[in-house]
């Protein structure tokens, strides 16, 4: 697949060194490629490379079942000493070939030993794990580091909670006792798991909030996410009928439930009130045939994958975050403010970030309160033009990678609670 463009001030962010700050080799593991060109999970993990980068030596080991593919990030490469992929295979599971990045194949009872020895030939004396997706298979190896740190980023247990209350009140899965059995043991396991750590980190206040919540001998910091600013001011919309956008990586089920909340409940109220002179328009990887079947509805436009959202955001005049389930903080909505774009959201969908309701975007829940909202900033320029100057100021007041460098530093220097 084609990588995504991000704004050049992204790729070539690099944050100087802090010569009051100790260094010391950090080994990252993750179970999926840190890239500034991917989602929004992808970006996290490069923003945390590039943080771990400006603090000392890094060098990443992926950590995963399947061989990754796909185009390679320079950019983020160039930060580690070393970038490793040890792929788990079962035994009856025959070997593959050889993937697009150094590395090698081992069994799950192989995990622990392989990951001491690619610490052991990297110095590595700080252990930095990305999700908890690895933790269990690293159990046997946290005692090698003389300091082991998580990012959470968001509460797994939670989001798959609030997924299947969604999938339900949709009608799409009846409650299933066996399922919510398997919730409570996972969240004792995760409790579990983040007392192995000296410090873990989330994307935002709620989630530290349900972390402690979750264990609270655990110290927990919040690493915010990022949104560098494009190095130019972007362009007005062009004039003609309004464009509405979405993005979100469709197969993740509360973005497909979002489009299809938005095209069928809201965007008919807006299409009917502007006379049909609208448009809505849905990006994003992994689409889905419920999504795709939402084109067939007027005024839909369904484009799928996009390389350069660049071109997507200069031809919106609005962008819509109809989330109804979802955990951590919405890297969508701190990408449209960075494009100057107005924002409304459902309240969910800004949890965790720092806004407020007419300040930075419009908060509105239900198909109508969302429907008047949008049609608020449509037929109002100059609200539109306030919101978007809100979004822009607030990305760059509390979103960048210097806020997310001395959060992690203010971490690392907290003294333990006695």
């Amino acid at each position: 697949m084609t990588p995504r463009r991000r704004p050049a001030c992204w790729r070539a962010w690099r944050v100087a060194e802090d010569p009051a700050v100790p260094g010391g080799h950090t080994l990252l593991v993750s179970y999926l490629y840190p890239s500034c060109h991917g989602w929004g999970t992808q970006l996290r993990a490069a923003a945390l490379l590039r943080m771990l980068a400006a603090r000392g030596g890094v060098s990443l080991l992926l950590l995963s079942r399947v061989p990754l593919s796909g185009p390679r990030d320079q950019e983020t490469e160039a930060l580690c000493r070393r970038v490793f992929q040890l792929r788990i295979r079962a035994e009856d599971e025959p070997r593959l070939a050889d993937g697009v990045l150094d590395g090698r194949e081992c069994l799950p009872s192989g995990v622990v030993e392989a990951v001491q020895a690619f610490a052991r030939e990297e110095r590595a004396d700080t252990l930095f794990v990305f999700r908890p997706e690895t933790c269990f298979l690293l159990e046997g190896a946290l005692d090698s580091f003389s300091r082991r740190l998580l990012d959470l980023d968001e509460s797994a247990c939670r989001r798959n909670e609030g997924i299947d209350r969604l999938r339900e009140q949709a009608g799409e899965a009846a409650p299933d006792p066996a399922r919510r059995r398997a919730h409570v043991v996972a969240r004792i396991l995760e409790q579990k798991m983040l007392g192995r750590f000296d410090r873990v980190f989330v994307s935002s206040p709620d989630e530290a909030r349900h972390a402690s919540a979750l264990c609270p001998e655990v110290r927990v910091h919040v690493l915010p996410n990022i949104m560098p600013l494009p190095a130019q001011t972007p362009p007005p919309p062009p004039a003609g009928p309004p464009e509405i956008l979405f993005v979100g990586t469709l197969s993740y089920y509360p973005n497909e439930d979002a489009a299809r909340f938005f095209a069928r409940e809201i965007f008919p109220r807006i299409h009917a009130a502007l006379g049909g002179a609208v448009r809505f328009r849905i990006v994003g990887q992994s689409c889905p045939p419920r999504v795709q079947a939402l084109a067939a509805l007027p005024g839909v436009e369904v484009a799928g994958f996009l390389p350069d959202l660049d071109e997507a955001y200069a031809r919106a005049s609005l962008a819509v975050v109809p989330l109804r389930a979802g955990t951590g903080t919405r890297l969508k909505i701190l990408e449209a403010f960075g494009r100057g774009r107005p924002v409304v959201s459902t309240s969910i969908g800004a949890e965790g970030l720092e806004v407020a309701d007419g300040r930075e975007l419009l908060l509105r829940d239900g198909p109508e309160a969302f429907a008047q909202g949008c049609l608020e900033i449509l037929r109002n320029p100059a609200l539109a033009a306030r919101l978007a100057e809100g979004g822009s100021r607030r990305v760059r007041e509390s979103y960048t990678p210097e806020r997310l460098l001395a959060c992690y530093d203010a971490a690392l220097s907290a003294v333990p609670a006695p």
